[in-house]
This record gives C-alpha cells, sequence and structure tokens, in this order.
C-alpha cells in the first residue's frame, strides 16, 4: 500500500520526471514554484517545500476564521442583536425540538382555535388569519414538513447540553460555514496529494471563492427555518464527498471512510431528500475498493458485498428512521408533511416533480440574467431568484479543467483523483437536475448544486494551475486566476449587499462607492428629482392606453405612467404599480395645440438613499420621498397618492415604451416627447409634534396605496417599554383597521373600514396619555378623559372604550414613527401625513362603557390574591329581578365563570387554567345584553368565554333589562351570588350588537 502521499505504482515515473526536470532531490507533496519546473537547473530544498505547507496551512486558517466571523455576522446581523440561543424556544426548528423533548413528535405550538373549527383548514383565504404560514396541520397539531435531521444532530444536542434552544439564524451560520471548511480542507489535501506543483494563488482563490463566491452568502442574509435544512444538507454533503476522498486514499481505514460517507449521506436526506438523487455517488468508493482486491472473482465478489455492507447500512438506517417518522406522524411512509403544509395556495394536489421543468429551470440557475443598476452594489439578481451560476461567476469555468487529469511523470499521486472529481462532479450534476425538476425556483437553492460545483472548481484551478506551472507560464496563470476569481467575488457580493436586510449597514461604503458618479452628474447641473416631460400628444390618439415612462428592474416588479384618451377631448393618467394595479388621475382636456406638460414625482425616480446627494436627509425624510407619488400637468395636480414603488436606476428609466410587452395597451407612445429633463429635489417636511394644549389629534393623511397584511404605527406615548402605540393594520386591498397596543398587553382593535388611496382621510385620535404629554395647560376635561381611547376615521367612529396606558411623560407623541422598536407595528407610518391639527375635547364622543346594548368583549387584569372570592362581570336588571356572569377564584392558576338568574338559580362551568400575571380577553353573551325584538335577544344561550375557549355555555332565560341597567364589572343590584365590584382592571371594553357564532 503506498504511503499517504505518494501513490507506489506512480512513484518511479514520478522521480523519473524530477530527473528529467534536472532535480537532483525532490519533495513528494509539494513545489516553491517559482521558477519553470523544466527549466529549473537546481533542486528545491525540502525545508523551502515544508515552509510552504506551513504557509499554506496559515493561510487556509486565516480565510477559515474570516469564513467563520462573516457567515455569523451576516447571519446575526439582520436581527442586530448577537444571541445565539435562547431560554425559550422561538422559531421553527427550536419549537420542534421542545416538541421533541416533551415526548411527541408535533411543535410545542397550539393552532388557533378558529383554525381548528373551519371546516377547510386548509383553504388558504380561510386559514389565512389563523395558520402559521408554511407549517403542516394534522389532526389538530403542527408539524414541520421541513426536513427533521438538523433537530436531530444540533438543535437538541444543544438543548440538551446546555437548556437553550439554539436561533436558527446561529444554526443556519454554523452550517455553512462547516460546509465551507470542508470544502477548504478536501482541496488542501488534494492540493498536496496530486497537485504539489500548482500556484499556491490557486489553492487560496479556491478556498476565496468557496467562502464569497457562492450563493451560500444568500442563505445567511435573514436566514429563517427555510434555510435550516438546506445549510445543513449542504454541510453533510460536503462531508460525505470528504469521506469518499477518505475511501478512495485511505490505507487502512478505507471502510470507516465508507460508513462515515453512507452515514452522512442518510443525515443528509434527512435535512433535504432531493438529495437522494446523489446517491449514486457512495458506489464510486465501493467500486474502487471492489477492484483493489485483485483479479480474482471471489475475492472480488466479498470485497464488493463488505464495502456495500459499510456503506449502506448506516444510509438505509437514517432512511429507514425517516419512513418510520413520517409514519409516526401522518399514517404515510412516504408523506412529509408537505401535502398538509399551510400557505397561501392549497399543496394537497401539488405535482411537485416534473421533468418538463428539467431544461427551463436548469437554464434558469446557470444562465439566468442578473439587473444592472447605475448604484452601488451595481449588480443584483432578480427578487428572490437565482442568478446565473455558469454566467456571472466565472470561476466556475474551472470545472472542466477538473478533468485534466496529471500526466505521466506529473508531480504528484495520479491514482485516485478520477473518482473523487467524479463523484463531486456527480453530487453537483444530480442536485441541479433534481431542483431543475422542482416546481419552483428560488434563491435559496442554487447551494445545494453550488457548493460542490466550487470545490471542483478548486480542483480545476489546481490541475490547471499546475499544467501551465509545468510549461513554464506560471504568472500568465497568475492574473487568469485571479481575474476569474475577482469577478466571481464580485458578482457574489453584490448580490449578497443587494439582497442584505439592513442596507444602512453598508451606507458608508456605498455613499463612498456612488461619489464619483455623483460629482460627475453634479458638476454637469444634473438634478436629481422627478421626470419633467413636454409632449405632443398625437392628433389621432389610439383607443388603447399609451406609455409615457417606466422604471423597474423586473417585468414583475415595475411602474410606469400611461396616458388613456376620452371622448370630449379629454385624458387622463393612470400610474401602474405591478402586482396592485392603475391608480388614476382626475380627468384634464387636451389644450388645441395638443401640447401638455406632465411632472411626475414617484420613488423609482430617486437614486437610492446612499448616493451622496441625501447626506443631509435623514431616513425618514428619505423613505417619505420615495412613498410620495404626484403627478402634475400643466401644473396643476391631478394624482397624488402615497406609494412605495419599486427600486429601479437612471439605466432602467424609458421614455415614450415599455421595456417588456404588456397586453392591452400600446407598447410606444404615438406622440412626441418634445423635451426632458429632471426636476430638483424636494425635501420633504415630516409631521409637526409641536401641540400648544392636551387636546385631540386631528391628522390629515394619505393611506398607503399597496400595503396588504402589514401594520404601521401612528402615534406613540410614554417611553420604551412604558409606552402606548396608536397602530393602523390593512386587511386586504384598501381596508383598515385601528389598534392600540399597551406594550406588552396589547389593547383594543376596530373593524376593518374601507378607505381610498387617492383621497385624504381624516384621523381624529385621543389617548388618554395625552392628558399629561402635551405641552401647555391640560383642559379639565383632558384629565376627565385620561383613561379613554378615541379613535374617529372620517366621521365614523372606530373606537370609543376605557383604555389604560401608562403615566404620561411631557413630551409630545410621536407620529408616523414606531421608536420603541415594537414587534406590533413596522418601523413607520408608509401613508402619508399631510396636516396635524388639534380639536377641543367637545369633539370627543361619550364613552359608555355600560349602558349600552350588546356583547360585551373586554380585556382584564385579574385580580392578585382574590382567591375564594367572586366577582361581577357583567349585570343585567334590577333588584330582585337582574341577571349576572360572575368569575369565581379558584385558586393560584384557575377560574370558573358562574351565570345567575335572580330568584331561580344558575350554572358554574367548569375550571378555566389562566396565568393571573397575564391580561384576558373575556366575551360575554346572553339575552338581556341584546335590544328587544333582536334575533339575538330572542336567542336562551348564555356564553362565556376566556382567551378564546368556552368557560360556559347554557341556556337560561333572562329577566327584561334596558341599556341603561347594563353594568359592567359592578354589582349594583345587590345580588348575593357575587360581591359588588370587580378589582381588578377593565383595561378595555368593546360592544357590539352581533352575538358570538
Amino acid at each position: 500500500m503506498a504511503s499517504e502521499g505518494i501513490a507506489g505504482e506512480g512513484a518511479p515515473s514520478k522521480w523519473n520526471y524530477w530527473e528529467r526536470a534536472g532535480l537532483s532531490a525532490a519533495p513528494p507533496n509539494g513545489l516553491s514554484g517559482k521558477m519553470p519546473l523544466e527549466s529549473n537547473p537546481e533542486a528545491v530544498p525540502a525545508a523551502q517545500s515544508a515552509g510552504r505547507r506551513r504557509a499554506e496551512t496559515a493561510a487556509c486558517v486565516l480565510v477559515a476564521l474570516l469564513v467563520g466571523w462573516f457567515y455569523l455576522w451576516s447571519a446575526l446581523q439582520p436581527a442586530n442583536s448577537w444571541v445565539l440561543w435562547g431560554k425559550t424556544p422561538e422559531g421553527y426548528y427550536p419549537l420542534e425540538t421542545a416538541g421533541f423533548r416533551s415526548g411527541h413528535l408535533y411543535a410545542a405550538l397550539t393552532p388557533h382555535p378558529a383554525l381548528l373549527a373551519l371546516p377547510d383548514p386548509y383553504d388558504p383565504v380561510a386559514n389565512a388569519p389563523y395558520r402559521v404560514h408554511d407549517m403542516t396541520l394534522y389532526k389538530g397539531h403542527y408539524y414541520l414538513y421541513f426536513g427533521v435531521t438538523p433537530a436531530v444532530i444540533l438543535f437538541w444536542p444543544v438543548a440538551a447540553l446546555t437548556g437553550r434552544y439554539l436561533a436558527e439564524p446561529s444554526a443556519v451560520a454554523f452550517f455553512c460555514i462547516g460546509a465551507i471548511w470542508v470544502g477548504m480542507a478536501l482541496l488542501l489535501a488534494i492540493r498536496r496529494r496530486h497537485f504539489p506543483a500548482a500556484p499556491t494563488l490557486a489553492l487560496v482563490a479556491g478556498w476565496v471563492c468557496l467562502g464569497w463566491a457562492t450563493p451560500l452568502l444568500l442563505l445567511v442574509e435573514g436566514p429563517q427555518f427555510y434555510q435550516v435544512p438546506i445549510s445543513c444538507a449542504i454541510f453533510l454533503q460536503a462531508l460525505m464527498l470528504a469521506a469518499v476522498y477518505g475511501a478512495l486514499h485511505s490505507p487502512s481505514r478505507k471502510l470507516l471512510w465508507m460508513a462515515g460517507a453512507g452515514l452522512s449521506f442518510g443525515l443528509a436526506i434527512g435535512a433535504r431528500p432531493n438529495y437522494l438523487a446523489c446517491s449514486f455517488v457512495l458506489l464510486i468508493p465501493v467500486a474502487a475498493y471492489a477492484l483493489s482486491a485483485g483479479t480474482d472473482r471471489g475475492r472480488r465478489a466479498r470485497a464488493l458485498f463488505k464495502a456495500l455492507a459499510w456503506t449502506l447500512i448506516p444510509a438505509l438506517a437514517c432512511g429507514v428512521g425517516i419512513l418510520e417518522f413520517n409514519y409516526a406522524r401522518f399514517g404515510s411512509v412516504a408523506e412529509f408533511g408537505m401535502h398538509y403544509q399551510l400557505g397561501g395556495e392549497r399543496f394537497m394536489k401539488l405535482q411537485a416533480i416534473s421533468l418538463a421543468r428539467l431544461i427551463p429551470h436548469g437554464r434558469e440557475y446557470l444562465f439566468s440574467p442578473g439587473n444592472w443598476q447605475s448604484y452601488f452594489p451595481f449588480f443584483s439578481s432578480p427578487a428572490g431568484q437565482p442568478y446565473g451560476f455558469l454566467r456571472y461567476l466565472p470561476w466556475s469555468w474551472l470545472i472542466v479543467a477538473a478533468l485534466l487529469r496529471p500526466r505521466k511523470g506529473d508531480p504528484g499521486e495520479r491514482s485516485g483523483l478520477w473518482p473523487v472529481a467524479l463523484a463531486i462532479a456527480g453530487a453537483s450534476l444530480a442536485n441541479l437536475a433534481f431542483l431543475s425538476c422542482f416546481f419552483g425556483t428560488t434563491s435559496r437553492y442554487p447551494g445545494d448544486f453550488a457548493h460542490a460545483a466550487l470545490i471542483l472548481a478548486g480542483i480545476g484551478a489546481l490541475a490547471l494551475g499546475q499544467r501551465i506551472a509545468i510549461l513554464g507560464r506560471k504568472g500568465w496563470f497568475q492574473v487568469g486566476a485571479a481575474a476569474l476569481a475577482a469577478v466571481s467575488l464580485v458578482f457574489g457580493l453584490a448580490v449578497f449587499v443587494g439582497a442584505f436586510p439592513r442596507p444602512e449597514v453598508f451606507s458608508s461604503l456605498a455613499r463612498a462607492v456612488n461619489w464619483p458618479a455623483y460629482a460627475w452628474e453634479s458638476s454637469h447641473g444634473a438634478n436629481f428629482g422627478g421626470l419633467h416631460l413636454e409632449l405632443a400628444l398625437p392628433e389621432h390618439p389610439p383607443a388603447d392606453a399609451e406609455p409615457l415612462f417606466e422604471t423597474g428592474i423586473e417585468k414583475d416588479r415595475r411602474d410606469w405612467l400611461q396616458i388613456t384618451y376620452l371622448p370630449g377631448n379629454r385624458a387622463r393618467l393612470d400610474f401602474f404599480h405591478a402586482g396592485t394595479g392603475i391608480f388614476s388621475s382626475s380627468r384634464f382636456p387636451i389644450p388645441s395645440d395638443r401640447r401638455i406638460t406632465v411632472d411626475a414625482r414617484c420613488g423609482s425616480l430617486l437614486p437610492p438613499f446612499t448616493n451622496p446627494v441625501f447626506s443631509s436627509w435623514s431616513s425618514a425624510e428619505f423613505n417619505l420621498a420615495r412613498r410620495d407619488l404626484r403627478i402634475t400637468v400643466n401644473g396643476a395636480e391631478v394624482l397624488r397618492a402615497a406609494l412605495d414603488c419599486y427600486e429601479s436606476s437612471p439605466a432602467n428609466l424609458t421614455i415614450g415604451h415599455l421595456s417588456w410587452f404588456t397586453g392591452g395597451m400600446q407598447q410606444v407612445f404615438s406622440g412626441k416627447v418634445l423635451a426632458e429633463s429632471r426636476l430638483p429635489l424636494e425635501k420633504p417636511a415630516l409631521p409637526s409634534t409641536s401641540f400648544a394644549t392636551a387636546e385631540p389629534l386631528e391628522l390629515k393623511l394619505l393611506l398607503p396605496a399597496a400595503r396588504p397584511a402589514s401594520v404601521d404605527p401612528l402615534v406613540v406615548t410614554g417611553e420604551a417599554k412604558e409606552s402606548d402605540m396608536l397602530y393602523c393594520a390593512y386587511d386586504g386591498l384598501y381596508h383598515v383597521s385601528f389598534g392600540l397596543d399597551h406594550y406588552g398587553s396589547g389593547g383594543p382593535r376596530s373593524e376593518p373600514l374601507p378607505y381610498d388611496p387617492l383621497v385624504p382621510h381624516s384621523l381624529v385620535v385621543w389617548m388618554g396619555s395625552m392628558a399629561g404629554l402635551l405641552s401647555g395647560q391640560a383642559p379639565a376635561e383632558a384629565d376627565a378623559n385620561s383613561g379613554h381611547l378615541v379613535v374617529i376615521f372620517d366621521g365614523h367612529v372606530a373606537i370609543n372604550a376605557d383604555q389604560v396606558f401608562f403615566p404620561s411623560r411631557r413630551d409630545p407623541p410621536v407620529i408616523g414613527l414606531n421608536p420603541f422598536g415594537s414587534t406590533v407595528a413596522g418601523a413607520e407610518f408608509t401613508g402619508r401625513v399631510i396636516q396635524v391639527g388639534q380639536l377641543p375635547m367637545t369633539a370627543l364622543p361619550v364613552v359608555k362603557r355600560s349602558g349600552n346594548f350588546g356583547t360585551v368583549a373586554m380585556t382584564v387584569e385579574l385580580p392578585l390574591g382574590a382567591v375564594g372570592t367572586q366577582e361581577p362581570l357583567v349585570v343585567t336588571g334590577v333588584t330582585g329581578a337582574g341577571d349576572m356572569v360572575y368569575i369565581r377564584y379558584l385558586d393560584n392558576a384557575h377560574v370558573s365563570v358562574g351565570f345567575d338568574h335572580w330568584g331561580i338559580g344558575g350554572s358554574v362551568g367548569d375550571p378555566v387554567e389562566v396565568d393571573y400575571r397575564a391580561n384576558h380577553r373575556i366575551l360575554v353573551a346572553f339575552k338581556s345584553l341584546f335590544p328587544p325584538g333582536s334575533a339575538a335577544h330572542a336567542s336562551d344561550r348564555v356564553l362565556v368565554q376566556i382567551d378564546g375557549k368556552t368557560a360556559l355555555e347554557r341556556h337560561w332565560d333572562c329577566h327584561p333589562s334596558t341599556a341603561e341597567r347594563i353594568t359592567i364589572g359592578k354589582n349594583p343590584i345587590g345580588g348575593s351570588t357575587c360581591g359588588p365590584v370587580f378589582t381588578g382592571r377593565i383595561l378595555d371594553v368593546d360592544r357590539s350588537l352581533s352575538p358570538p357564532p
């Protein structure tokens, strides 16, 4: 058996080569590489070779440490917190791990009761308010269809050893780092064994490209549960390939290496089932082992059987475990849970794999074009989609050089290299083919095939570098290799920077890089604002709309302005936002000379915030300008909206035509563009927060034109964790509801109300905390209303309720921002506050908690130390003829609810587990809470719910009651079933004439 460094059969020819090259002695594992080998008249000292090995080892350690730091920083930076783990499970995999630790296979997360109550919980429209996106729902429990391996090999062991749950971003970083480190070690081993004469630059460039010219970078940008199994499988495949290398080269532990390869493969399947396509790779070392047994058929057959057993038993054990895991969860070995997944579509009949997608998706992964832009980072991939691996990472072109086997007489071993290259190439191609057959493409997937491909490219660089060095052209190779690596790095890092969730991290760098272009444009009098067009409209206009200008970098992420000609020599302008639709201007007359000027301001016409022109702007001012859509015709405003346009750059602005074909309209403006220029920038004014006295605020605002399923801050009082936030939530397209978040406790929320994004709306806000917030003398009415919350939208009272607020400060309220990072809402209001004023206290409606008909829904703090007592919740009627719902405090963890019908009796519900330290939502409905003659009044159902769970449901008649005799939190009729008053705190009360379902 040959030693670790030299293959026995290749040794004589290798030493002959050294003799032909004029070297009296040569190290088996390295060269200085400073002179062409065929012209080097002197021997290379062994010490010099050893020195280079030490230098390469040091370089490997340095690059590995940089990779580790960079990937951890990238994964944890988006959260703005270097938190590796936590005491509680937060995230899908920690929740699954918590479930495992509790003795069951489902995640430690309870589905919403309303979700389970749906006739079809898999209906994507019906389950939208209640589902946990992309979790699997089966028989009342949540599971993960994503691979279980990460939980088994990382999350669970960490939790068992430390009692803490690893954060998912940390796991993604660790797996990516591990994959790169294994790839680096594999390249170093191949270099020393097979290509000792290759320039060190080839090795270092291969390492650098593995770390930074790779789609793996996209896995650590704001990573979630999606990236966990992907990164885990990439890491395990790298281990498998390293084990294949060991099985082919180890003198005495081949079978152990094969077992490691089989185990890594099996675990990779548990993370990403598509890695099953790589199974044939395991047969390469098996075949090599059998062939090494000699020519005797019996001996070769026994060797083959032994190798198969050592390789396949670990893999099959993992496979059987996966099948048993599936059966235990879903009753089917082939069901991973994807068919029961909750998302924006039905997955029951989804055809995930199809050969018809192989070529188009394969072309997309390898050659898909990216987007060029005028500003840093100058290049980006299509949003959420892959960029062409072969197109933009030219280092990958060196894959073909990996097929260059060392020639007879070349330094380094010849045996074993071809099988290793074949295994790596096979793993990469198999994953690429399988992914290409999948029903969709995404930027998360290329790492499955790209990491192995980059290892193969590194081998190609070593092979080509050694061949060229032998020919005496080492310098030319180094220049070419450096260029390929540099271009690949530029593209890889550009995509990384462009997609990074926190662009402000790179703002200083971007502003510095953008400065030369800005200085050139400024010196030539360029403006950076909107677009000014002077147009001559066609004499015979077409029936269809015509484009005036278009911005955007992709067909599905673009905006354009079009003109539509109307009867009566009139026209209108329509602004189209892809994915949302058209926003139409008011109509305007066409002048007799058919000439008009159009001034357009929108976010896609602005340079990025990192352009030096915005150096004196705050981010809030820039974002406000970006959302300002304003169109004027001949100086008159015809369209105004708050719209966040898609990103664009000057290179993507087209005037008078569309870049992509669009049906239903003309593709080219048939009139003439007489002149075009850019408008000066206009710095927007932020909402005023200076007020004269403690009175209600009146906001005139434009609500955003395209903000489905999101929440914005409106008014914030208080400080940090003692703050209150009024927010607006966009429920579907052009419906808004208003709510209050009492930090850590929640609060009331209104019903969704329709709005028009093209007209200003009035919002009157009174938060009781304003009584002490606003400067000046507070009216007496302000103190009297310090426990009230009022929201009036366009004259409609959206919220009018009692509400507890945190103690007020003497600071003015914050308008349109989320200064304390509440997770309830986004960072800022995405509409536009046009004007801020104040109204007298008399503009507020009277808050009537009691004395109203309707279902009672209230948020309460339960009293501490009240165990053994009973207190009123809702009371109706009069003494001797009343009804009451009361709460009984059973112990420190349980309560029950009772109903008393005066003179007859009542019922008590089953114990309900509660946390006295938390707030609870209590819903109460019974007959006398509703007006006589209504359908709800005809029902005899008594229903009480606590936090959505039924605490009492019985059927009782009720005594007659008027609205004025309905009391909340008090027992004015003197009933003996409970005490005189509820001693906890009622935080808010909502009333509705609609009975609960």
